[in-house]
């Protein structure tokens, strides 16, 4: 199965400057990595009813305005935008579909599971894919991801990522969670092949791209990086590192070297300047 890559710089990165990306930057960015052959490229938060709070901050609330810039040089990666339940109304998602996003993704703790796979349906009723990404695993019973797995897969969710936000999963813990959601729910290929699997990992322990690669071994077929590992707390796996590995383990053709001039060019305020070297 073929697996994709989303990248979140934009996104999760934006935690480190406020998400003060310039329109400018916004636009650079995310040509570059459709330029470098990413499959998703993540380009802020959704938040249509807040939108006066994050003035300046585009990424922060993505109007109307800043999707359509994004979507003119987006190629053809697929649009993508993180949305929490809360802050989303259901008639909200109609002006996606028509902005040309393609993939609505949902942070859920156990609490939200519910409303985020009631909004599954709405999505996927205005032909975008949706996913719910299970926040704070290394804080989650074991049991809890299948469960909510398979619910998710029965709701027609597209994407079911388990996401270690505190950054504090060692790679045997990811395999072992990872293993028992693929065996409670099949792993597919998502987007149209049934519902897929994916990882999001912080690098709290610097094991980011470890915990990744145990993720890919154990089944998941979509995975997350940053660039320059731009996120919160300890930051993300970094999206050239997956490039370079999923070039030399797949052949994928990811432009390393596109990714490593955008960290140079537009994100040198911001990461270590040994991530374009």
């Amino acid at each position: 199965m073929t697996i994709r890559v989303i990248d979140v710089t934009l996104r999760d990165g934006g935690y480190v400057n406020d998400h003060r990306f310039t329109p400018s930057q916004a636009s650079a960015l995310v040509a570059g990595l459709a330029a470098s052959g990413l499959d998703y490229i993540e380009v802020g938060y959704y938040r249509p009813q807040d939108e006066a709070l994050y003035d300046g901050r585009p990424a922060a609330c993505c109007p109307a305005w800043y999707l359509d810039q994004m979507r003119r040089v987006s190629g053809a990666a697929g649009l993508t935008v993180m949305a929490h339940v809360h802050q989303v109304g259901l008639d909200d998602y109609a002006r996606l579909a028509d902005q040309g996003v393609r993939l609505v993704r949902m942070p859920a703790t156990p609490a939200r599971i519910d409303a985020a796979l009631a909004h599954t349906e709405r999505i996927r009723g205005l032909g975008m894919d949706a996913a719910i990404n299970l926040i704070r695993a290394s804080e989650q019973p074991l049991d809890l991801a299948p469960d909510v797995a398979r619910r998710s897969r029965d709701a027609g969710v597209t994407w079911f990522y388990i996401a270690d936000s505190n950054g504090g999963l060692y790679p045997h813990e990811v395999a072992r969670r990872i293993g028992d959601i693929v065996a409670a729910v099949p792993a597919h290929g998502g987007g149209g092949a049934g519902m897929g699997i994916g990882f999001h990992a912080h690098d709290g322990l610097r094991l980011g791209f470890a915990n990744t690669l145990a993720a890919l071994d154990a089944g998941v077929t979509i995975v997350d990086g940053s660039l320059g590992g731009m996120g919160k707390g300890g930051g993300n796996c970094q999206t050239e590192a997956l490039a370079v590995y999923m070039h030399r383990s797949t052949g994928r053709p990811y432009d390393h070297q596109t990714l490593a001039a955008l960290i140079r060019d537009h994100l040198h305020d911001w990461v270590d300047p040994r991530s374009s070297a």
